[in-house]
C-alpha cells in the first residue's frame, strides 16, 4: 500500500498502513460493486496535507482509466470519501505520499 514496503518493512510502518487500509476499507467495501470477479488492480498515487485532508488521488495507470474505469473512479471516490485520514502527525514525512493499491476483493 505504502510505496518502498517489503518484506524487511518496520513495525512502525506496517502500523501505518494498517492503520490507513483500516479508515479506507470503510468507503471502498461500499463502493465494490461488477468487478467483484476480476483480478485486475487499480493502482492511485496519493498525496495528503499535513492535516491528513487529500491534496490529490490519481490513478497510476491510464489503462486502467479505459479498461477498468468504473473501479479507478470508485477507487478515486473511496480515497476523498475517507480524507481526512487520522494518522500520527510527528511522522507525516512517511505518510504524505503514498500509493494505494485496490483490488476487487480488497485494498493491499
Amino acid at each position: 500500500m505504502l510505496s518502498g514496503g517489503g518484506a524487511g518493512q518496520s513495525s512502525d510502518r506496517h502500523d501505518l498502513i494498517a492503520a490507513i487500509q483500516r479508515q479506507l476499507s470503510h468507503y471502498w467495501r461500499a463502493k465494490r460493486q461488477a468487478e467483484r470477479s476480476r483480478d485486475e488492480v487499480v493502482n492511485v498515487d496519493v498525496r495528503l496535507n499535513r492535516d491528513g485532508s487529500v491534496r490529490q488521488a490519481r490513478v497510476e495507470d491510464k489503462q486502467a482509466l479505459t479498461q477498468l474505469q468504473a473501479m479507478a473512479e470508485q477507487a478515486h471516490a473511496a480515497i476523498l470519501d475517507c480524507g481526512p485520514f487520522e494518522l500520527p502527525g510527528d511522522r507525516n514525512a512517511e505518510w504524505q505520499v503514498f500509493t494505494l493499491r485496490f483490488h476487487p476483493r480488497g485494498l493491499y
